[in-house]
């Protein structure tokens, strides 16, 4: 029996709307592949170790986070000292540093603990550097490491001038990624000779040496060879090593109090 037209009809729209919901499902599956592909692309262009535009804003954000926490202990130092509180009497101790290196007498009036959350102490809270900034040591403050050309005695030997009136209060982060050293400097506006952050001219600093409410000789942060005064008398900086720490190995500083 022939179909009517009606029939003919019904079954051309319901061949049509099966093709059109094809297309659909085509297009929602395209998107879905894009969607993941694009969603890949992200995640490996952003992942740490890897390069590109991400890795570079890791390497930024990591030297940023460095200097803002250098700051932070510097103002707090400054309003300790600004408050009466004698250099001698700065205590740097913690539970957190997992040794009793920065212990002393000072240590004995809350008020004169860089890291008590006491309102009238130095307030600041103890942090470990951002994750890929280094090898995951901790913030060094040494009581033996003067800046040459920095503080009261602008001499150029003040790590052997026989005092420790000239050596000043000083947070090293050591064994930074080299990548990060760069881009420390560069954003403290501080000349990478070739591309390579300064060298050190000296002892820079020495493991073991913990500020503990005195002062001796020892170290020097200055830096060498065709260009040795890129560091002299700055505040803070990222230099490589030169025999103690050694080459290849990159360190940053921030000077918290000059004397």
């Amino acid at each position: 029996m022939p179909h009517s037209k009606a029939q003919h009809r019904k079954q051309v729209n319901q061949a049509h709307r099966a093709h059109e919901g094809g297309n659909v499902m085509m297009l929602i599956l395209i998107a879905v592949i894009l969607f993941a592909a694009l969603g890949y692309v992200v995640a490996t262009s952003t992942r740490a170790p890897g390069g590109g535009a991400g890795a570079e804003e890791n390497t930024s954000l990591r030297a940023s986070q460095i200097t803002q926490y250098g700051v932070y202990l510097e103002q707090a130092v400054m309003r300790m000292t600004m408050a009466g509180i004698p250099a001698e009497q700065l205590c740097f101790d913690h539970d957190a540093w997992g040794h009793n290196g920065y212990n002393h007498s000072g240590c004995l009036t809350e008020k004169n603990q860089v890291f008590s959350t006491m309102a009238d102490s130095g307030n600041v809270t103890w942090s470990k550097p951002p994750v890929g900034a280094n090898d995951g040591s901790p913030w060094v403050i040494p009581a033996d490491v003067c800046i040459a050309g920095l503080g009261l005695s602008l001499t150029m030997t003040c790590n052997t001038d026989g005092t420790g009136d000239s050596e000043d209060i000083v947070a090293i982060l050591p064994n930074v990624d080299r990548a990060v050293c760069v881009a420390l400097n560069t954003e403290l506006e501080i000349e990478n000779p070739g591309g390579n952050p300064p060298r050190a001219g000296g002892v820079l600093y020495t493991s073991g040496s913990y500020f503990a409410g005195s002062f001796a000789d020892g170290s020097i942060i200055d830096s060498a060879g065709s260009d040795p005064a890129i560091l002299r008398g700055r505040h803070y900086g990222c230099v490589e090593g030169s025999g103690t720490p050694p080459v290849g190995t990159y360190h940053f500083y921030h000077v918290l109090l000059a004397r």
